[in-house]
């Protein structure tokens, strides 16, 4: 679980929690840095430390009847815990951050600290050695290092790369550097919000209500990129799962004003005006099955290529096939001529595959 996550879900328990949040926020931004994680861990998290050398110290500069020694001087820092809570709030911090694996430096160095006055953990230390490529590995899939400043910033990564690519390529957003900027600010905001909230869908739905965009194409394509980030990263997480159908919800009429006959984003001339949304979905989700019966994966990049392919093959849009591949919503018995006549199709030709609908619905 990340920390912001464990912050959202605990608030109403975690001791000191406006100086946790503050904390937290700050370590964010030097996860990948282990010098400037261990500094900060040492100016702001150790003034009970930095207390009881001034004390020894200036014991000795007391006892010192020949003037020899020079007076200490206590060290301080802005925004330092104060030495009477600094321990109680390292045990805290460590119970924040101990399931985010982003936060590798600074679980060592509070590790460190349990196995070495814990008599439970002298016998079994904690591991807590970090791993500098699970770090990074890590805040990729949690999409949480943000804001950034430099659009290539986002753009060093191949998932981020493939949206950005599809928006220009397609003529969606112009190539303006800070207008695609704030876009993919925008959408790792909300995303990392989403998931915050997540045990609260009529939280989730309200925020993602009440959030203002510039106009209705923009927050179509905010929130269906939002939808792939959960596909990606997220999709064993059942809670985002039911999160990523409520946004969904949101764009699917933008969706349907956008691309009232599910075609590509230029209206091409072999297009069938005629496509209804049953023969989209069944279309996709026969092609999609046949492809991973050919061995294809679901990755983020085989899904890309998967979208393109099925999108010049048929002439619907790629980014509603890459929804179609996303989203739950089953086939229902809306669809039950269509679903028929393919299974017998596939069964001629002796493929040992099929695609199901709903019956109930």
């Amino acid at each position: 679980m990340r920390a912001k996550e464990y912050i959202e879900m605990n608030k109403s328990s975690i001791q000191y929690l406006d100086d946790i949040k503050r904390v937290v926020a700050d370590l964010m931004l030097l996860r990948k840095d282990k010098e400037a994680t261990d500094k900060y861990y040492n100016d702001y998290l150790l003034s009970d430390w930095r207390f009881s050398v001034f004390q020894k110290e200036l014991h000795s500069f007391q006892l010192d009847t020949n003037n020899q020694l020079q007076e200490p001087v206590l060290e301080k820092f802005d925004g330092e815990i104060p030495h009477t809570e600094a321990p109680a709030f390292r045990c805290q911090l460590f119970e924040v951050i101990k399931a985010d694996a982003s936060f590798g430096y600074l679980f060592y160095q509070l590790g460190v600290e349990k196995n070495k006055k814990s008599a439970f953990h002298k016998s079994k230390p904690i591991q807590c050695v970090p791993d500098d490529n699970a770090i990074v590995r890590a805040i990729q899939r949690y999409r949480d290092d943000y804001p950034k400043k430099s659009l290539d910033e986002f753009l060093d990564d191949n998932f981020n790369y493939e949206q950005y690519s599809f928006l220009t390529e397609n003529n969606i957003f112009s190539e303006d550097t800070a207008n695609l900027l704030l876009y993919f600010n925008t959408t790792h905001l909300i995303y990392d919000k989403i998931r915050c909230l997540k045990n609260k869908l009529s939280e989730v739905n309200l925020y993602c209500k009440q959030f203002e965009f510039s106009n209705e194409v923009y927050k179509y394509w905010v929130f269906s990129f939002i939808i792939q980030m959960i596909d990606e990263f997220e999709k064993q997480d059942k809670q985002l799962e039911r999160c990523k159908n409520e946004v969904y919800k949101i764009i699917r009429p933008i969706e349907e004003m956008l691309y009232p006959n599910e075609l590509g984003l230029e209206t091409q001339d072999n297009a069938d005006t005629d496509f209804s949304q049953r023969t989209f979905k069944v279309t996709t989700d026969v092609m999609m099955l046949l492809l991973k019966k050919s061995g294809i994966c679901s990755t983020s990049d085989d899904k890309a290529k998967m979208a393109r392919l099925i999108s010049y093959l048929t002439g619907f849009s790629v980014e509603r096939i890459r929804q179609r591949l996303s989203n739950t919503d089953e086939l229902t018995s809306r669809h039950k001529d269509e679903v028929d006549t393919v299974n017998k199709i596939l069964k001629d030709l002796n493929f040992d595959v099929s695609i199901r609908y709903n019956k109930k619905r």
